[in-house]
């Protein structure tokens, strides 16, 4: 069992409440690393008001698929489709209406695609939701 922290070492696998035996440490003063969002770092974010930061190994994954022309240009048409959609609405004729689900239908095929460039189940880890 660890009694006192010694400087320039690293300590791994422990708990909060012996760290803040050990350390004394409160609030602010605390910067942690975590790799889970729930159990890292929320909980000492907003219980014990540490400072967080978070390891996403699937960052360099994701930053290489958002930088490609592929990603680009698919994100580029899907806000110009979004835009036409909500300009379209007003117009209740049957040819536009036509167009209307036509773009409806593009747009969600190529929300699919996007999505499926990074987790096909659960899109990318900078959305929230799909």
């Amino acid at each position: 069992k660890i009694t006192n922290l010694e400087k320039g070492q690293v300590y791994k696998q422990g708990n909060l409440f012996d760290f803040l035996r050990l350390t004394g440490w409160r609030g602010s003063k605390v910067l942690y690393f975590g790799d889970h969002l729930y159990s890292d770092l929320a909980d000492l974010m907003l219980r014990h008001g540490w400072r967080t930061g978070a390891i996403v190994p699937e960052l360099e994954s994701e930053t290489k698929i958002v930088n490609t022309e592929q990603y680009s240009q698919s994100l580029t048409w899907l806000q110009a489709l979004t835009g036409l959609l909500e300009r379209m609405q007003s117009f209740r004729d049957p040819a536009s209406q036509q167009i209307l689900q036509d773009w409806m239908k593009e747009r969600q095929e190529l929300r699919a695609v996007t999505k499926n460039l990074f987790n096909p189940q659960f899109g990318s880890i900078f959305r929230t939701c799909h």
